[in-house]
């Protein structure tokens, strides 16, 4: 569906230079290593478990460097994949109150996510969204209700721009506090639109806040190797 392709065109929109923008890949495969081609840019991967404390460190180390864009590719998986907060929730006893002693975790990580002094780009995978619903005959089951984001509930809200990407490469935007964007349709997105989101984070912004943008697809992207020095 292409999040990792667009939020490398944002990204690079943004920066106009390709050694300015930092990867951070979580997961089992190299999304972002396959698009080497198009730039110098730098790849951090994470390996497995893809705990809260390790992504954030990620940040900070890619902040540290100097770079002015990261992506981090997938949140998804810091959120239900190999360590991440759902298999932490999982691994403890309910009499242990495991998300009260979590969410903490959680929301530690973003807000180093949030208040990183960049650029900072996420992708998150959709899954379907499934409710519990009683048939004529009295019987539960569960039914599917389109899709939803594989992360935390009203993660919305911690974002400036929310895009959905189609299997067709088009966006959608669910959120957009810039209002430059097409309002209520799929459109084409790519470097023209990041240059005129470049010129909002310079002109309509505090140059001290920092520009986030989330990316929501279908596709399942995962991947994970040893973390180089950059």
């Amino acid at each position: 569906s292409g999040k990792t392709y667009t939020a490398l065109e944002l990204a690079y929109g943004i920066t106009q230079d390709w050694t300015k923008i930092v990867g951070i890949d979580i997961g089992e495969r190299n999304g972002l290593s396959l698009y080497a081609d198009k730039g110098a840019f730098k790849v951090l991967k994470l390996p497995a478990p893809y705990t809260p404390e390790q992504l954030a460190e990620a940040v900070k180390y890619c902040e540290s460097k100097g770079f002015e864009a990261i992506i981090i590719d997938s949140l998804t998986n810091m959120y239900s994949g190999d360590g991440g907060i759902l298999e932490i929730v999982d691994s403890m006893n309910a009499k242990e109150m495991p998300w009260k002693k979590v969410a903490p975790r959680l929301k530690k990580c973003m807000s180093t996510i949030l208040t990183a002094n960049c650029h900072i780009f996420c992708t998150l995978r959709q899954k379907s969204d499934k409710v519990m619903e009683e048939s004529e005959n009295k019987k539960k089951a569960f039914v599917k209700k389109g899709m939803k984001d594989d992360f935390k509930p009203d993660s919305d809200y911690d974002f400036d721009l929310v895009l959905e990407m189609s299997r067709d490469h088009h966006a959608f935007a669910h959120k957009d506090r810039t209002r430059l964007l097409p309002d209520n349709q799929w459109f084409e997105i790519g470097e023209e639109q990041a240059k005129m989101i470049a010129k909002w984070t310079k002109d309509g912004i505090n140059p001290n806040d920092e520009y986030l943008a989330t990316i929501s697809t279908y596709e399942i992207v995962k991947d994970t190797v040893a973390t180089p020095e950059l």
